[in-house]
Formats: structure tokens, sequence, C-alpha cells
């Protein structure tokens, strides 16, 4: 379900229009910040093997998967699956919060 969506969805439950247009300025604010933050990473080629990078495009993942993007699907399955190779794989991920989800 995408942002629109919801947003549609909690104006039929009788959300206003203010806080309908908020939640959809959220939405897509957060998407862009995400999108921007991921972009800066991809020009420090150091820093885009972190964890930061992979909760980050593990965000956009989730969001897209929920949206039904399954182009946007495969291609952050792509990202995700070569950094975590770079890294040699979840089981070398040491400390990294990620490490305990996935183990």
């Amino acid at each position: 379900m995408s942002a629109h969506d919801y947003a549609m969805n909690f104006k039929a439950q009788g959300a206003s229009t203010q806080l309908v247009q908020r939640s959809l300025q959220d939405a897509f604010y957060i998407r862009s910040h995400i999108i921007r933050s991921i972009q800066a990473l991809l020009n420090k080629p150091n820093e885009i093997y972190s964890e930061a990078a992979v909760l980050l495009i593990g965000h956009l993942f989730v969001t897209e998967a929920l949206e039904g993007n399954l182009k946007a699907v495969e291609a952050h399955t792509d990202g995700l699956r070569r950094i975590l190779h770079a890294l040699g794989g979840v089981e070398n991920l040491g400390n990294w919060p990620l490490a305990n989800i996935y183990s």
C-alpha cells in the first residue's frame, strides 16, 4: 500500500484534509532524505559498506515492497546482496545490531 493509499485510508476514517496532506508530505520527505543519504554514501566507497547503508537500503526495500514496486525491490535486494557479500556475508557483521537480528 502506497503512502497515498494510507493517507486516503486515514481520510476515509475521518481524518482532516490537513492531516492527510501532512502525512503525505512527511512520507515523501522521509523517503527523499533516505535516498539522498544513500546517494551520499555511494560517493564514499568505504562508507557504503556500513551498517548505516544496509539499514537505509533495508528501509527502502520494505517501503517499496509494501507499495508493490517490484522493480525497486529487486534493485534494493541486489544492492543489499552486493554490500553483504563485500562484507563477507551476514555472519561477518560482528557486533552490528544487524548481526543479532539475522543470526
